[in-house]
C-alpha cells in the first residue's frame, strides 16, 4: 500500500511510512457472474468507491525517475504517463471492474513534478477524472486528488504545514495558505489544452443532470474540500444551475475557518467525511482536536516497546498548536465525520527491525545525528534544559510508527475489508507500496533532511512565542 498525507498534514506522518512495511489481510475471493457495462457504478457502496479514487490518485506517490534534463528528456510526461497507464488499467482487473465499476478516464491525469535541483524528480500533485453512468445513463464524474507525497520536500512545507496566514475563498470563509497554494496548483493543471473546470464546464453544458464526486485522502483530502467547492461555485449553465457535486474526504485535516466549514457543507449536495479515531492527522488543524494529539498513543505497544509521553512530543504537538493560531484562524472541521476505529500497529520482525535499525541511525552516534540534535533541541527548550534520553527518544519514533499506520494501512483495511484478495493484489499493483522505498539509502537521507526541517520549524515556532510550557492541553 501507498503512504500519503495533510495532509497534514503533519511532517511527523513522513518518517513513519519509512519505518513501516505494512502488508494487507485478504479475504476469499468472491466470483464475478456478470459482465461489466459502462451503466455498471460498481458493487461496492459508495465510501468504497470514493475512497478507491482517493487512493489511486497516489499512484505515482513514491515514484523517483533521474533524467538528463539537457537531452530533451521531459520528466512530467514520463511520470503522467505511468499514471495514466495505471489509472487506464483498472478496467483491466474484473474484480476492480465489479466493485468500482467500469469507468472511462476522461480527463488527466495531470500532475506537477517536484525537481531538488539533482537529477531527480517526482510528482508533488496529481489530479485526475474518470466517466460512469447511472442507471438512468445520466454521467457521473469521479475526480481523485492525489494526497501528501511522503518524498516531496514541496508537499510538506508549501502546501500541508503553512497554515499560519489564511486567504480568503471566495465562496465562503477562509482556508490556510497551504491549501491555497495546492488548489492554485490543481486548477492551472490541463489535459488536451483544458482545466478540469473548463471540461466540466463543457460537460454540464450537454448533461445538466450529470453528478461530479472529488475525492481526496489526507492532503488530497483538504485539497477535495476547497475543489469540491470550487466547483459547485464554478460550473453554471444557461438556466445559472449549477450540478450536482459531492466530497468524500479520507483522513483529511480542515482546509479552513469556521465560515469555510459552514459553508462549503450548506453548498454541496453531500459532504462526507471518514476519519480513523486513533489517526492524529484529521486533529489538524481545529484547537481542541490538536490537543488530543500528544497522549493519544500514550502505553501503547508498538514492536514490544510502550509508548510513552514525553517533552519531545509535547514540544512538536505544541508546535502545531501555535502555528494553527486558531485564536485568530478558527479553523473548524467540516461537518460531522463518519469515524471508525483502526487496529493498533501488529508489525512483524522485519518492520519492526526496520524501525530499530532508523532509529539508531538517528541516535546521537548515529549515522544522521543531525535528527538527534534538533530533537534535542526541542526537548531541552520544553523539558527545562534536559537531554532527550535514549528511551524517551526512541518511543518518540514508535510513536510516529503507529501513527503512519493508523494514517494508511487502517484505512485501506477498513475500507478494503469486504473485498477479494484479487482485489487488494490489484491495487497494491496500481499504487505501489512505497514504504519499500526504506531500501533506498538516498531516501533515508531525503527523510532525514525532511526531520531535521520539521524539528528546526517546531524550535522556531516555539521560540518565536517565547514557549517553554510544552502541555499540549
Amino acid at each position: 500500500m501507498k503512504f500519503s498525507s495533510v495532509n497534514i498534514c503533519m511532517l511527523l506522518v513522513f518518517i513513519t511510512a519509512m519505518f513501516s512495511f505494512i502488508s494487507c489481510d485478504s479475504t476469499t475471493r468472491t466470483e464475478q457472474s456478470e459482465e461489466p457495462t459502462k451503466e455498471m457504478v460498481g458493487t461496492a457502496p459508495a465510501e468504497v468507491r470514493h475512497f478507491f479514487h482517493a487512493w489511486l490518485a497516489d499512484c505515482v506517490n513514491g515514484v523517483i525517475r533521474d533524467s538528463i534534463w539537457l537531452v530533451g528528456d521531459d520528466p512530467t510526461e514520463e511520470l503522467r504517463s505511468l499514471a495514466r497507464e495505471r489509472i487506464s488499467s483498472t478496467r483491466n482487473s474484473m474484480s476492480i471492474v465489479f466493485a468500482i465499476g467500469l469507468e472511462e478516464l476522461v480527463w488527466g491525469p495531470e500532475l506537477v513534478i517536484d525537481y531538488d535541483g539533482g537529477d531527480s524528480y517526482i510528482s508533488k500533485n496529481l489530479m485526475y477524472c474518470t466517466k460512469i453512468y447511472d442507471s438512468n445513463h445520466n454521467p457521473i464524474y469521479n475526480i481523485g486528488i492525489a494526497g501528501t507525497n511522503m518524498i516531496s520536500h514541496y508537499d510538506w512545507f508549501s502546501e500541508d504545514m503553512p497554515v499560519t496566514q489564511q486567504s480568503k475563498w471566495n465562496f465562503g470563509g477562509a482556508i490556510s495558505q497551504g491549501s491555497m497554494t495546492g488548489f492554485e496548483k490543481l486548477n492551472a493543471l490541463t489535459s488536451s489544452g483544458k482545466n478540469l473546470l473548463t471540461f466540466l464546464q463543457e460537460e454540464f453544458a450537454n448533461n445538466p443532470n450529470m453528478t461530479i464526486n472529488v475525492a481526496g485522502h489526507s492532503l488530497g483530502g483538504a485539497l477535495t474540500q476547497v475543489y469540491a467547492s470550487y466547483l459547485k461555485g464554478s460550473i453554471k449553465n444557461s438556466d445559472q444551475k449549477s450540478p450536482k457535486v459531492e466530497a468524500w474526504v479520507y483522513a483529511g485535516p480542515t482546509a479552513g475557518n469556521s465560515e469555510f466549514a459552514t459553508t462549503l457543507v450548506q453548498h454541496l449536495e453531500g459532504y462526507h467525511a471518514y476519519n480513523n479515531a486513533n489517526d492524529l492527522v484529521p486533529h489538524a488543524w481545529q484547537s481542541d482536536r490538536l490537543a488530543q494529539a500528544c497522549a493519544i498513543y500514550n502505553d501503547k505497544r508498538v514492536c514490544g516497546v510502550q509508548i510513552a509521553g514525553n517533552q519531545a512530543i509535547n514540544g512538536f504537538v505544541k508546535a502545531l498548536q501555535l502555528k494553527a493560531n486558531n485564536a485568530i484562524n478558527n479553523y473548524t472541521i467540516p461537518g460531522t465525520p463518519h469515524v471508525f476505529i483502526g487496529e493498533a500497529a501488529n508489525l512483524g520482525s522485519p518492520s519492526c527491525d526496520g524501525v530499530a535499525a532508523a532509529i539508531k541511525a538517528f541516535w546521537k552516534t548515529g549515522k544522521y545525528n543531525d535528527v538527534y540534535l534538533r530533537l534535542n533541541e526541542l526537548n531541552k527548550r520544553c523539558d527545562n534544559y534536559q537531554d532527550i534520553s535514549a528511551e524517551a527518544f526512541a518511543s518518540f519514533f514508535y510513536y510516529l510508527t503507529e501513527m503512519g499506520v493508523q494514517h494508511t494501512t487502517a484505512y485501506f483495511d477498513y475500507f478494503f475489508r469486504n473485498q477479494s484478495e484479487d482485489f487488494k493484489n490489484d491495487v497494491n499493483t496500481l499504487v505501489p507500496n512505497e514504504h519499500d522505498l526504506i531500501t533506498d539509502s538516498d531516501n533515508l537521507e531525503q527523510g532525514k533532511l525532511l526531520l531535521e526541517d520539521a524539528f528546526y520549524m517546531a524550535n522556531k515556532v516555539l521560540t518565536d512565542h517565547g514557549t517553554t510550557n510544552c502541555n499540549c492541553k
